[in-house]
């Protein structure tokens, strides 16, 4: 029977780049290991294990090696992870407490040397769920608040911010307190009639086409553009058709949001058609993602000040219409070959080519596809209408450029010099300020024994007191000076390890051609993006440019591919 694996204490340490303030990663560690040692579990066969992750923000838990230290504890390798504060962790107390339960399955415990939160101790539990318990009281009362303030501010109407819709613009309203005297402000939404006049094209085109694809084809066809003057796609175009200030606050609209229960906030006699719709509450700020909603039941509507541009009943049947198009809506194939999306460009209008592949393959069996270019595609070929180059060629001959790389020694090597050489002037620097930190050092430890030796000749007790404070305050520059050697070293370590793995590189790159067209499909698009800048298209050439530099590296002419006679295609 195989032996149960030994379980090994854990070290996380976290720093973001971004501040300077707050412990080093060394530091955090360092405090970490002397705890261990003082624990009762900890011998000199105790095993600990370090994970640390920096320039990460601890607002989420999408942390590569936090990630693997938790992995590491569902498999249940870890009895306890140490680290040195408690938002090392987690900055959220949702996340933490979710975290927290898995690691109570598993046996595992969590110690926070700063807090005094040790979950293997019944003290240590009380004093997490404590902790957990005021931070859940606070969040549901802060939700309570707002919830109240946003109904509050719901019966006004008013515009509260933030990027102003098509067709509108904000304008501030002045008022009067008529009892303090004191001036405030709001806003409201005035409509732009110039823009007024895009939406109802917008929405008139979808209507008569019923595809999303086919109104952003008709704004590439007549230049009708966002205010940040790009053409409109489908995503920005769904985002406007689902929005709805454009509808009228009238008695469809008002029965629309019952039935799917929204919070209306008014009376149902204040619906009267003459108003746009505002409605509360809809997105969901608390993540990076702007476009999440919350539920419809959190959602608070009312009647706003500005002007509706379409009905309630109009906008009733663009949100069904937008519904049944997301069901037969295409879907493009997720699975090709290609590798150079995102870095082929047309060179005619600048645009990004994208694959199109072909129901036929060649004498190899390998599916036969195209580069084509989006602005050709979107504006059916009436923007651009740059040729298709056969994607299978432009691959095969990017890639055996890339293969040609280690042989030529004016670019790769010469990139290899660079690095090496910025890294040992560092070295360099580094060994000089070492060299200065340990006279440094050597010179406090000559003067604190100087001092020593005179504190035991002299009897004035102010004289004792000033040689007292002296000695402090150079065991202190002492420990500031012995940290700074420490963390220098570590970098030295850092350094010399990118210095071995450059080498390594360097030995590695005369296999490069033989093992390029072994590695599999999401490595070779991983390891293109690291090598190439861009490929541009002409029409008849392929042109190839390298990370870092300006020049082409190589070029070659691609034959344009022979469009399919299939209906649908051109």
């Amino acid at each position: 029977m195989k032996a149960k694996e030994k379980r090994y204490i854990a070290i996380y340490a976290r720093k973001s780049k971004l501040t300077h303030t707050g412990e080093s990663i060394a530091i955090q560690i360092d405090k970490c290991q002397c705890y261990i040692r003082s624990l009762p579990e900890y011998d000199s066969n105790t095993e600990i294990k370090v994970y640390q992750d920096e320039g990460y923000s601890g607002g989420n838990m999408d942390r590569p090696d936090l990630q693997r230290l938790l992995s590491d504890c569902m498999a249940d390798k870890v009895s306890i992870i140490v680290c040195y504060r408690f938002d090392r962790i987690s900055r959220s107390l949702p996340d933490f407490t979710q975290l927290n339960q898995k690691l109570i399955q598993h046996k595992t415990s969590f110690i926070s040397i700063s807090e005094y939160f040790d979950t293997s101790t019944p003290t240590g539990n009380l004093m997490l769920n404590m902790v957990v318990s005021f931070a859940q009281m606070e969040r549901e009362t802060i939700a309570l608040r707002i919830r109240d303030n946003m109904l509050g501010l719901a019966k006004t109407g008013r515009w509260l911010g933030g990027t102003t819709p098509l067709g509108y613009q904000s304008v501030q309203l002045k008022h009067i307190d008529s009892i303090t005297g004191k001036v405030h402000y709001s806003h409201k939404l005035e409509d732009i009639p110039e823009e007024e006049i895009l939406y109802h094209a917008l929405v008139n085109k979808y209507f008569e086409k019923g595809s999303l694809t086919a109104v952003e084809t008709f704004s590439h066809q007549t230049g009708l553009k966002t205010r940040n003057d790009k053409y409109f796609s489908r995503y920005a175009l769904q985002a406007i058709f689902k929005n709805p200030v454009y509808a009228a606050a009238d008695l469809d609209t008002y029965h629309y949001f019952k039935s799917i229960n929204a919070q209306v906030s008014m009376d149902i006699s204040l619906f009267d058609g003459k108003h746009g719709l505002m409605v509360y509450n809809k997105l969901d700020q608390s993540t990076e993602q702007s476009h999440l909603e919350h539920p419809t039941e959190e959602w608070i509507v009312a009647v706003g000040q500005h002007k509706p541009f379409i009905s309630g009943k109009q906008w009733i049947a663009l949100q069904d219409r937008l519904k049944n198009g997301q069901k037969r809506a295409y879907r493009r194939p997720r699975k090709n070959t290609a590798l150079l999306s995102g870095l082929i460009r047309c060179a005619n209008c600048h645009s990004y080519m994208r694959p199109k592949n072909y129901n036929r393959t060649d004498q190899n069996g390998n599916k036969i596809f195209a580069y084509m270019c989006e602005e050709k595609s979107k504006s059916k070929g009436q923007n651009c209408n740059m040729k298709n180059p056969r994607g299978n060629d432009v691959d095969r001959f990017i890639c055996d450029e890339i293969k040609r790389l280690p042989e030529d020694t004016s670019t790769i090597t010469r990139q290899l010099n660079a690095v090496e050489n910025a890294l040992l002037k560092e070295s360099d620097n580094s060994q000089s300020e070492l060299t200065l930190l340990n006279a440094s050092l050597k010179d406090k430890d000559n003067r604190i024994n100087t001092l020593l030796k005179t504190l035991s000749q002299i009897d004035n007790s102010i004289t004792l007191q000033y040689i007292n404070g002296e000695i402090s305050k150079l065991h202190s520059e002492k420990e500031d000076i012995e940290q700074q050697i420490k963390e220098l070293e570590l970098v030295e370590q850092d350094k010399s390890k990118i210095y071995d793995e450059l080498s390594a590189l360097r030995d590695k790159l005369s296999d490069f051609s033989s093992t390029f067209d072994l590695i599999p499909i999401d490595d070779k698009r991983t390891a293109l993006r690291k090598l190439v800048k861009t490929v541009l298209w002409d029409g008849n050439t392929v042109h190839l440019y390298l990370t870092g530099s300006e020049d082409t590296f190589s070029d070659t002419d691609i034959p344009d591919i022979l469009e399919p006679m299939e209906r649908g295609c051109k």
